[in-house]
């Protein structure tokens, strides 16, 4: 099972669908020889699996059944991957709230030790705040996990947490700090020898390097990646290549190869439903017939591009919708949990102040108390006192009368 697990890690990071049976394959071995721990992990791989090639209904049964196995085996740490993997879904479909709520549902389990680091993973996913560009409210959970992440020595955290802030350096038009952190999260990713992130944030780079007007660079980089992405079928990324190099070649003048790579990105975006693809496909190729003065064709593209735009942007306003009602949500719960915890210290003031009241009385009748004993006690000196000056005196003046009696009785005797 573990050979195969390697194996099939291996394999995805030059063919992402070619490691499928392979994993499928380990899972089959654990059910035989009922190792739940390794099913669950195996759950969570084919779950992967079916993320990096889009296929998120596979990937959600799987999540569910690894979820189940990780709560029969009270593993929390796997709890919180699993939901850490339900706000990427919800993420890659542009349920930005949703997938919120899953990342906060998983912050909200103590971390400490190994949970720590599924504890910065989810930290860094709260990079969802980006997409809604709320950027005030990812960057402080982004420089919290990059700290974590260096203090713990966590490098693919930290790798994770670069990728993160790029993206929000690029979203804030801040393209050469955007560039540095890209720069140093390819140098990790190619330390852990991560194949997959490796294209990704050379993609990432080489984005920046088009705004930053360096299009020798971009066209190298992209033509790299777009090779290694089709060999490995990351979909996504072939996209996003192949509209990168459809951009750059419109800037230089290389109106017909803009064509191409326009014509190949929209063509694999219609029969992936990716409309985003498609949007960014037509756009390009607007643009493109126009230079050619293939008015006809521009204005179709042009047309095309609307329609998707119009459809992106009717998403994009619900998404805006919902993720303000889920700011207030947040701010409303914010805002009780403060309030009882305002009404708690209250709460416990109070049983403060009614507990230095009673001691405070206890110490009045204790205080009282000792003064009344003192007082009887020098009133009782003060009586014993009295009485032996009156039994003296009495005894004084019983043995002056007794001397004065007996000499009476002498006189008159003689």
């Amino acid at each position: 099972m573990i050979l195969l697990t390697h194996l099939a890690t291996e394999i995805s990071a030059y063919n992402a669908r070619a490691a499928g049976p392979v994993r499928r394959e380990a899972l089959q071995l654990a059910y035989r020889v009922h190792y739940r721990g390794f099913v669950a992990e195996t759950l969570l791989d084919l779950a992967d699996y079916h993320i990096v090639l889009a296929e998120y209904g596979p990937a959600m049964r799987r999540l569910k059944a690894a979820q189940a196995e990780f709560v029969r085996l009270n593993d929390q740490g796997g709890v919180m991957r699993c939901l850490g993997r339900f706000g990427k879904i919800a993420d890659q479909e542009g349920r930005y709230t949703e997938a919120l709520a899953y990342c906060f549902k998983g912050l909200e389990i103590e971390a400490a030790g190994d949970l720590r680091r599924f504890n910065t993973s989810l930290k860094i996913q709260v990079s969802i705040y980006i997409r809604m560009r709320e950027y005030d409210q990812a960057k402080p959970y982004l420089v919290e996990a990059l700290r974590i992440a260096r203090y713990f020595d966590y490098p693919d955290r930290i790798n994770l947490a670069l990728r993160a802030l790029g993206e929000l350096s690029c979203r804030q038009g801040q393209w050469g700090v955007a560039r540095l952190y890209y720069q140093q999260s390819i140098a990790i990713s190619q330390h852990l020898a991560n194949q997959p992130e490796v294209l990704t944030v050379k993609l990432n780079l080489a984005e920046v390097n088009e705004q930053l007007s360096y299009h020798a660079d971009a066209s190298v980089l992209g033509h790299s990646v777009l090779q290694q992405a089709e060999a490995a079928n990351q979909l996504l990324t072939v996209l996003r290549a192949q509209v990168l190099l459809a951009r750059v070649c419109l800037s230089t003048g290389y109106t017909d190869s803009a064509i191409w790579y326009g014509r190949r990105s929209l063509h694999v975006s219609r029969q992936d439903h990716y409309q985003q693809g498609a949007r960014d496909a037509t756009q390009i190729l607007a643009r493109a017939y126009a230079q050619r003065h293939n008015y006809v064709k521009a204005y179709q593209a042009q047309q095309q591009f609307i329609a998707y735009n119009d459809s992106l942007m009717g998403t994009e306003v619900a998404r805006r919708t919902a993720a303000l009602q889920f700011k207030y949500e947040l701010s409303r719960k914010q805002a009780q949990i403060q309030l009882l915890t305002k009404q708690q210290q209250l709460d416990h003031l109070l049983r403060q102040r009614h507990l230095a009241g009673k001691l405070g009385l206890g110490l009045l009748a204790l205080l009282t108390g000792g003064l009344l004993w003192l007082y009887r006690r020098q009133q009782r000196r003060r009586e014993n006192a009295l009485r032996t000056r009156l039994a003296t005196h009495l005894h004084d003046d019983v043995g002056t009368l007794l001397s004065q009696i007996s000499l009476q009785s002498r006189l008159l005797q003689g």
